[in-house]
């Protein structure tokens, strides 16, 4: 579980995965493997402390909405010295936001990006967070709902400046595509940042008077995800004396989640081995992974498909966008990979 030291009163923590909905105007599929650290600025000295399996939950960022969801979290309410658990993966949680604002500001490197905000008044929020277990106090087992949404009275003192957030503004989020229309592939993915009231059964949160609210953020930090590819020869796993020490070939082809040009081509990873001399051919990215002394092992020791295949990870990340700090990592797989031992 992670943990940091945070001056709000209620801290949630999930490491959450993040796959999109099918919409109009919406990015391709979005990962957050990061951790979303959801603070509360009431009176009440809580810990609400949740862990969320990667794969769990689902994002979308449009052109107008924003939304996350995930189940399976299991959390645990800490009051004083007193610990309340929910059962295991018996929390659920989602939250939209609509009506937002949106804008397409050109980076002048051929990219674009989507920055879309929500004000408070304006934007329309709704969401719960949904647990079973202990963690339901006198209602155990549950199930016990928190209710997730935003009050639109007194919006400056509910909502002030904080962090990367203006006065008012409850959701900011940013994306951007190697192209001039801020739709389509993926060249770059910023934060996802959100606010809101909500209601717990112990103890109870809400909005509360404007001279002290109690609200909610979460900062999510994305990151991109199925961005596949293929291996069409067979993988020496044995390694050592007379055996193969020769190379594969992995092939990104282009698709709806990214333009391979936009693959940092030092950074692409199979199931964590390095890859060398990626280059561009017809629009796809093609590397090389050495067959020992690592990839060869490490896809023997990987679950076999019914036919003896195995599917192994990648991973990466996006060249940056003129104006962005960082790259944006990314994670698919390679599937069906066939193994030799000769």
């Amino acid at each position: 579980m992670f943990s940091r030291i945070s001056f709000l009163a209620l801290l949630l923590v999930g490491l959450v995965s993040l796959l999109p909905r099918e919409a109009m105007a919406q990015f391709p599929p979005i990962l957050d493997a990061g951790w979303v650290d959801w603070s509360s600025s009431g009176t009440t000295a809580s810990t609400l402390a949740c862990d969320l399996a990667l794969g769990g939950g689902t994002s979308s960022i449009d052109l107008a909405n924003l939304s996350e969801s995930g189940s399976g979290l299991t959390c645990a309410l800490t009051e004083g010295t007193t610990v309340l658990p929910s059962d295991p993966g018996g929390c659920t949680f989602s939250i939209s936001y609509s009506q937002l604002t949106s804008t397409c500001t050109q980076n002048g490197d051929g990219t674009s990006t989507l920055n879309v905000t929500g004000a408070c008044g304006i934007a329309s929020v709704s969401g719960s967070l949904t647990c079973t277990g202990a963690i339901c106090g006198a209602a155990a087992p549950g199930p016990c709902i928190a209710t997730l949404g935003v009050s639109t009275n007194n919006c400056a003192k509910t909502f002030p400046a904080v962090g990367s957030f203006l006065v008012g503004e409850i959701a900011n989020a940013s994306a951007s595509t190697p192209n001039n229309t801020c739709t389509g592939a993926i060249a770059h993915l910023g934060n996802m940042r959100i606010r809101y009231c909500g209601g717990f059964p112990l103890p109870a949160f809400d909005c509360g008077t404007p001279g002290s609210p109690t609200v909610s953020a979460a900062d999510t930090s994305l990151f991109l995800m199925g961005v596949d590819g293929t291996v069409t020869q067979s993988v020496q796993t044995t390694c050592g004396g007379n055996k193969d020490q020769g190379a594969v070939t992995l092939t990104i082809p282009p698709e709806p989640t990214v333009d391979p040009a936009r693959i940092d081509p030092t950074s692409v990873r199979l199931e964590n081995v390095l890859a060398s001399s990626c280059t561009l051919k017809g629009g796809s990215l093609v590397c090389k992974v050495s067959s020992c002394p690592d990839l060869g092992p490490a896809l023997f020791a990987l679950p076999r498909n019914a036919d003896g295949t195995v599917n192994a990870e990648i991973t990466g990340s996006l060249l940056p966008v003129a104006g962005q700090a960082g790259e944006t990592p990314f994670q698919g797989n390679a599937n069906n990979i066939v193994l030799s031992s000769k």
